[in-house]
């Protein structure tokens, strides 16, 4: 398995990939428990009702009910710090892809190996998905575990279709992040750019519902394809999913072309 190119980028996240599984673990679980305490609590909700409209939609959504199942999930982890979680190690991953390569200058030694370029950047896309489904798959077992614990009323197929796609959403990202280093290289800060495109997707998206002239542009957003369809109230919704999916794949093919055309640094 360590022959292959993405056998080398599992093994090397080895540490990474399980302190990301179980801090997101951790933090799911305490924020899950903590729900009765705000269920029990209407006053929460009238203080966020009484925030302004263009608040509500920056903090979670406009007009949600923080005292229903999924209106805390989606309001306490699912709308910022879940994405917030996958876009920040899906970017590094793509990132340091073919970045670190070149950093630590074994970007020539690796490529001197019977493997294209393009198999290279395939096989390193490969290796971030896996690893992001792995703390997606923490991420699921933690909401399963903490909503039995305090009779959280959302079944499975939701939590698993809201864990799926956030594992997406850090897929796209993060081959956003490959697609800017395969053409610029590691010197360009692929993942200063992809973390800024992704803060300006989670803006566009939010204020659309309160920005009339953000409306007709907030399909443009990843995280219209990830959130609007209510994943945790709703489960799957193949279209939306199939978007995330072909985005990340789309973007992939796009680094491979770009690294195949770029002079490697040394």
């Amino acid at each position: 398995m360590l022959r292959s190119v993405a056998g080398r980028a599992l093994f090397e996240q080895r540490r990474a990939v399980l302190a990301w599984s179980l801090g997101t673990a951790a933090m799911v679980l305490v924020t899950v428990v903590y729900y009765p305490s705000v269920r029990d609590n209407p006053e929460l909700n009238s203080f966020y009702e009484s925030l302004p409209p263009a608040v509500q939609a920056l903090s979670g959504g406009v007009g949600l009910d923080f005292a229903s199942a999924s209106g805390y999930l989606t309001g306490e982890l699912f709308a910022i710090t879940v994405p917030i979680i996958f876009i920040i190690y899906g970017v590094l991953l793509g990132a340091a892809a073919i970045g670190r390569e070149e950093e630590r200058g074994t970007a020539e030694l690796l490529l001197t190996a019977p493997v294209t370029r393009s198999r290279v950047v395939a096989e390193k896309a490969v290796a971030a998905a896996l690893l992001l489904a792995v703390v997606g798959a923490a991420l699921f077992g933690s909401l399963v575990i903490g909503c039995a614990l305090v009779d959280l009323e959302v079944s499975a197929g939701n939590l698993l279709a809201s864990s799926l796609a956030s594992v997406l959403l850090g897929i796209t990202f993060g081959a956003l992040a490959l697609a800017i280093s395969g053409a610029l290289g590691h010197r360009a800060h692929p993942a200063a750019w992809a973390g800024s495109l992704a803060v300006a997707a989670y803006i566009l998206y939010s204020l659309a519902p309160v920005v009339s002239s953000l409306e007709t542009w907030q399909k443009l957003s990843a995280f219209y394809w990830y959130l609007s369809s209510d994943p945790v109230s709703n489960g799957f919704d193949a279209g939306h999913l199939a978007v995330l999916a072909g985005a990340g794949v789309a973007l992939t093919a796009l680094a491979a072309l770009l690294f195949e055309r770029r002079d490697v640094a040394s």
